[in-house]
């Protein structure tokens, strides 16, 4: 469903949804928008915490 300039997949898991606030846990890991307002920014947030492989960090 996603494509490369358009992001449509919304994958929230019960990490996002028992919360107040539905990135309040997941933010902590991975490096996203924490709020997550629109469809757009959580098409954007799932794009990152499940389809981007994770940096490497230099050692």
């Amino acid at each position: 469903m996603n494509k490369d300039y358009q992001q449509r997949v919304i994958l929230l898991t019960a990490r996002e949804l028992e919360p107040y606030h539905i990135y309040e846990r997941t933010k902590a890991e991975f490096d996203i928008d924490s709020y997550g307002s629109t469809p757009e920014g959580l098409a954007n947030n799932t794009v990152q915490m499940y389809f981007v492989e994770p940096a490497i960090p230099d050692e």
